[in-house]
């Protein structure tokens, strides 16, 4: 943010307003000379006019409270008025291109998404400051919403205004920004959201995105960062071209000829990323605007980075750029930096504020770096206008820890709190463990044993060369680590789900670990494969109408471990089940295999190395030449593909009920196998984890293709038993739209 320092103007939106003249009153407490303000029927020619920088940086500290304590109401809603605007129209604005009232609405935007917007509410003298970049995510730039289960605008939380309140007020104190984090508060969206607004809009910034692990965390933040990118490109007036547009490399001008003469024209802001896993200090030379640091919790040499990044914030003495660290705690090894950090920040520039979250019984305030607790923005202890429920929510929490305790061992208890702490000493006090969730895995693996949601085949071809299932009395190896001389090393095919004929070729992605000899005494290698079906949404019809969307996420449909004397029963076998659920396999790579699979003409079902770019890059760094899959070689396993596991593991996909109940899911309860979770817990040099190999092939190539790939949706038509249950969701559809508008409407007439 870039202010003359004097007769500094931000815009005002003003909510309640019943005269032409208003007074706010925090405004004469600050000796505003301008406290009270005439109101215009224009909402876009209210202002908010400050005498200079100081005042404004007093006025935000004054702003700035604790989740739980910002008291928004019924008022918040207008600042999602263009949002909810493009979810009802389809568009921003209606206004012919080209005429001056267009252009006066986008260049009144572009001020709120540059300058921020207070938000004042008439009939209670409250205000709120929103900045820039806050602003411009709720309103223009869409993300996933897990609660909603749809892609949409985000909603206004109070957990995310004092996120970006406490990054502006660091940058406000020339000060760098530090922040230890619960999981899921869309902090990547929103840094992701900061960077897009100052490459948007800002001549000349140079932006730097950095993580120590390019996969996930780099790689998930930049596609974040492209689906921003591609959205403004196709529903604003606000239109940017890059040279160069490559990943992890964008410059903000367009290449022209003008008389002959090639010239480049635009803001010229670029934004660079990269990961510091091999070098820290790779990339981090001259200028930089804003550097952002994700996943700093699992990022050892964050402070060695950080040091070398200092001297491009600043020209001699002078600030010139700001350096923002933030995420959740990994291993005690790999986050200590943070911790130094969060606990030092006056002795490592940054911007330290009293955090009263130390202990959970709150018995000492200090200076800390910032903390967002698992009680501050915790559904469903939100309200309405986004509010936290603190205390309910910490009620709750406490509750829980009760249980745990009596559940857990003290390593999986102090695992759990430090991923959801009520105070800064839990989360520094996770100790190393599983690189797996081991208590969400023991759950899991009882629950498959209870459950047992699969059933036992044997695969085979009918008279027309088709494969069919057939049931058997064989059953899975249930036993591991498998002895050498187990004699029953042949297992059961498990299918948990059937494959469906009307999905595309595609849609089964299978991970294959093979073996390459027969019969053996000296290998307790099973061959392995794991098919997944992806997402898929189901589409209701009722003639040309689609009337329904229900989404069926991802899931493993089927998996067998095993091994046969015969090499090529073992082929035959992957085979078969490549074609049963006409699978793209992706395999570790496996000479005996690929070969079988190519003499009976079935190569269609093998991925090739070049159409997948995380083997692509494999080849290129590694010289690992094969033709399809990937080899096992250096740390591209462990490095690049096992933290998507993970990820899917501990995805969470709660259900929040009508009444307010929420049941817990997670991604892992879609692993319906226990023995590749049994696997997960001697994930460690020296044991044999075939099937986590293939397991997480088949998971990596999922997250990886999604952002290349069209939706999966598959169309119903109603028939007539269904018009029933149609009716009654379609009638809770209605209601709930005529509430809100019923809302919306009542707020507007209160303007008038």
């Amino acid at each position: 943010m870039t202010f003359q320092n004097s007769n500094i103007k931000i815009p005002l939106i003003v909510y309640g307003c019943k005269s032409k003249r208003i007074t706010i009153p925090l405004l004469l407490e600050h000796n505003v000379t301008q406290s009270t303000i005439s109101v215009s029927k224009n909402p876009y020619e209210n202002y908010i006019v400050l005498d200079n920088n100081d005042q404004f940086r007093s006025i935000i500290k004054s702003l700035f409270v604790t989740p739980g304590n910002f008291q928004l109401d019924e008022s918040s809603l207008l600042i999602k008025s263009q949002a909810n605007t493009f979810i009802e129209t389809g568009f921003y604005y209606d206004g012919i291109e080209g005429t001056d009232e267009y252009i006066y609405f986008w260049d009144r935007e572009k001020e709120r998404c540059v300058n921020g917007v207070f938000l004042f509410n008439a009939l209670n003298n409250k205000l709120w400051y929103f900045p820039g970049e806050y602003y411009m995510w709720l309103n223009y730039l869409p993300i996933y919403n897990k609660e909603k289960k749809t892609i949409t605008f985000p909603d206004v939380r109070d957990v995310q205004l004092y996120l970006s309140l406490y990054r502006l007020l660091a940058e406000l104190h020339n000060k760098n920004s530090i922040v230890v984090k619960k999981r899921q508060i869309a902090s990547s969206y929103y840094h992701s959201a900061l960077l897009i607004n100052k490459l948007w809009f800002y001549k000349g910034a140079r932006l730097k995105l950095v993580a120590y692990n390019e996969v996930p965390h780099l790689s998930t933040t930049w596609d974040y960062i492209v689906q921003y990118r591609d959205f403004l490109n196709s529903n604003t007036a606000w239109i940017r071209h890059f040279t160069p547009d490559r990943k992890y490399n964008w410059v903000q001008q367009l290449e022209v000829n003008e008389g002959g003469i090639r010239k480049y024209i635009g803001l010229k802001s670029e934004l660079k990323a990269k990961s510091l896993s091999d070098d820290p200090t790779g990339g981090v030379g001259g200028g930089n605007s804003y550097v952002f640091y994700e996943e700093a919790g699992i990022a050892p040499t964050l402070d060695k980075t950080y040091e070398y990044l200092l001297p491009s914030l600043k020209e001699g003495e002078i600030i010139t750029g700001q350096f923002i660290a933030a995420g959740s705690v990994g291993s005690m090894e790999d986050c200590k930096p943070l911790q130094k950090y969060i606990f030092q920040p006056d002795a490592f520039d940054f911007y330290g504020i009293p955090n009263e979250w130390i202990t959970e019984e709150r018995s000492e305030t200090k200076i800390t770096g910032c903390f967002i607790p698992q009680q501050w923005g915790m559904l469903p202890f939100i309200d309405e206008y986004g509010n936290s429920l603190v205390e309910e929510a910490l009620g709750y929490l406490i509750d829980k820890r009760k249980e745990w305790k009596n559940k857990l061992s003290s390593q999986e208890y102090q695992i759990r709190v430090s991923q959801e702490p009520i105070s800064l000493e839990e989360v520094f006090q996770y100790k190393k463990d599983s690189i797996f969730p081991v208590s969400l895995i023991k759950k899991q693996i009882l629950r498959n044993q209870e459950e047992k949601a699969y059933k036992c085949v044997e695969l085979e071809r009918d008279t027309n060369g088709k494969i069919v299932s057939i049931p058997t009395n064989k059953q899975p190896i249930l036993e591991y680590p498998l002895p050498l001389n187990h004699d029953y090393k042949e297992g059961a095919i498990q299918i948990f789900e059937e494959p469906r004929e009307d999905l595309p070729f595609g849609t089964y992605i299978a991970g294959i670990d093979t073996v390459n000899v027969g019969k053996t005494t000296t290998s307790p290698s099973l061959a392995s494969i794991y098919v997944m079906r992806d997402e898929i949404i189901n589409i209701e019809k009722k003639g040309d109408k689609e009337v329904k969307h229900i989404i069926e996420p991802s899931a493993l449909v089927c998996c067998w471990s095993g091994r046969y004397d015969d090499l090529n029963k073992t082929n035959e076998t992957l085979l078969r089940i490549l074609e049963y659920y006409n699978a793209i396999g992706v395999l570790e790579a496996d000479v005996s295999f690929t070969q079988y699979v190519i003499k009976h003409k079935k190569v269609k079902h093998l991925l090739r190395r070049n159409q997948f770019m995380l083997f692509k890059e494999q080849e290129f760094k590694q010289k690992t030449y094969v033709e399809y899959g990937f080899k096992n070689t250096g740390d591209i396993f462990n490095k690049y593909m096992v933290p998507y596991l993970i990820q899917y593991l501990k995805e969470d996909f709660s259900e929040y009920k009508e009444d307010g109940t929420i049941i817990p899911r997670f991604g892992i309860e879609r692993i319906k196998d226990e023995m590749v979770l049994k696997e997960m817990l001697y994930f460690e040099d020296g044991y044999n984890t075939d099937r986590v190999i293939a397991l997480t092939a088949a998971i990596t190539y999922l997250y990886i293709s999604q952002t290349n790939k069209t939706t999966i949706k598959v169309e119903k038509k109603i028939q007539p038993e269904d018009i029933n249950e149609l009716f009654e969701w379609k009638k809770k559809q209605l209601i709930s739209k005529v509430k809100q508008q019923m809302q919306m409407k009542n707020y507007f007439n209160k303007l008038k």
